[in-house]
């Protein structure tokens, strides 16, 4: 467990320290995922940070944050996905077809096929390596403990919590205040465990339908804002396209910077397409160029 109090020689001390060994092993700061607006605007993702990635309904953000695990996985990290807005049936399900790249509403998907994709995802290197727990409304101090025998068993290199209305704080009030105590407790917890935490949370209802993301309309924003050091928000501006929009990083500063992605629906992989000015308006207002081309929808599960 980290120490309570230290100096600043001390804290610049361990840096350094980290840091150089890093460099000499080739690594970068923080967990990497291969996408650039997470490794090179965010700097990865750093152990002890929170990281809030918000959507509305049917954006993809499950989706999003299930292919993060798997790009860590994949590097040899243990992934503890706390999925309490989906059943394990779901889970699965997702992970099935999405190796077979066949949606799940396909009748024609047989037996022998999904037997052919079971064995392709035993085989596979990340699948061993992304652990799923799916009980809902969670406390602080079960996702804790599950947390530390994952970490102590496995070693743990990412946490994600699905999604933030399924966090117990055990505050009675209204559902700002309930939804202020939780992400208060989940970046507690990361910095606890000294891992990455991806906190997922949906936009208002109130005003989802408003041109572009912005912390405005995060359901709990002000503290959302306050406590979390990266704010992330998955637009659906139609059903052709998809967008991550950064609204803040603690760590380098960066912010109001988005980018385009595609999503191949075998594995269930999004790819970056190419960077788009924030807040610049829809294709309702304005044509869209001729520069992006989404190879597949995004489905709407």
């Amino acid at each position: 467990m980290e120490r309570e109090v230290r100096t600043l020689v001390d804290l610049a001390a361990d840096y350094v320290a980290e840091r150089s060994s890093e460099l000499r092993l080739g690594r970068r700061v923080g967990v990497v995922t291969g996408l650039r607006c997470i490794d090179d605007w965010m700097g990865g993702l750093n152990p002890g940070e929170l990281s809030t990635l918000a959507a509305a309904g049917g954006a993809g953000k499950s989706t999003f944050v299930l292919d993060l695990g798997r790009r860590v996985a994949a590097a040899g990290g243990t992934v503890l996905v706390f999925s309490a807005a989906m059943t394990a049936r779901q889970v699965g399900q997702r992970e099935v077809h999405g190796e077979l790249g066949r949606p799940i509403s396909d009748r024609s998907v047989g037996a022998i096929d999904l037997a052919a994709a079971l064995e392709r995802i035993e085989a596979a290197d990340y699948a061993g390596r992304v652990v799923v727990d799916t009980r809902t409304r969670l406390a602080g101090a079960q996702v804790l403990a599950t947390a530390r025998r994952v970490q102590a068993q496995r070693g743990l290199a990412l946490l994600v919590f699905d999604h933030l209305g399924h966090w117990d704080s055990k505050v009675r009030g209204n559902e700002q205040e309930q939804l202020a105590a939780a992400i208060v407790q989940a970046k507690d917890l990361a910095k606890i465990l000294d891992v990455p935490f991806v906190m997922l949370c949906h936009f208002s209802r109130a005003r989802r339908e408003a041109t572009r993301p912005s912390m405005e309309i995060i359901r709990g924003t002000g503290k959302i804002d306050d406590v979390s050091d990266n704010i992330f928000a998955l637009w659906r501006p139609d059903l052709d396209r998809t967008e991550l929009h950064l609204l803040k990083c603690r760590q380098t500063g960066q912010q109001n910077r988005a980018i385009r992605l595609s999503y191949s629906l075998y594995r269930q992989q999004f790819s970056e397409e190419e960077e788009i000015q924030f807040g610049a308006p829809g294709p309702a207002e304005a044509p869209r160029s001729g520069g992006y081309q989404p190879r597949e929808r995004v489905p709407n599960f």
